[in-house]
């Protein structure tokens, strides 16, 4: 029993480590941001976005939404705002 059981964790682990040398992990490719340090403390840091593949959402109040089945709320504080997320 107790040889079953070491026998299937050595596989288990025998299995486990091909599928990270066989299996790629996720390599996204990042942008690096452009940093400048100003003179009295803090940064400032330059974004590039290409308009409209990288918005993820967009949201105003009467104006068109992304993706076009979000709800945007007609009345109360929200009703003017506006906000889009990259």
């Amino acid at each position: 029993m107790f040889k079953t059981f070491y026998i299937g964790i050595f596989c288990g682990a025998l299995a486990a480590a091909a599928a990270f040398w066989l299996v790629p992990a996720v390599d996204q490719h990042r942008e690096p941001s452009l940093i400048s340090v100003e003179a009295n403390g803090g940064n400032r840091e330059i974004f590039h976005i290409n308009l409209p593949q990288d918005r993820i959402l967009a949201g105003m109040g009467g104006g068109e939404t992304v993706p076009e089945t979000l709800e945007w709320p007609a009345s109360g504080a929200l009703a003017c705002a506006q906000a889009e997320m990259f």
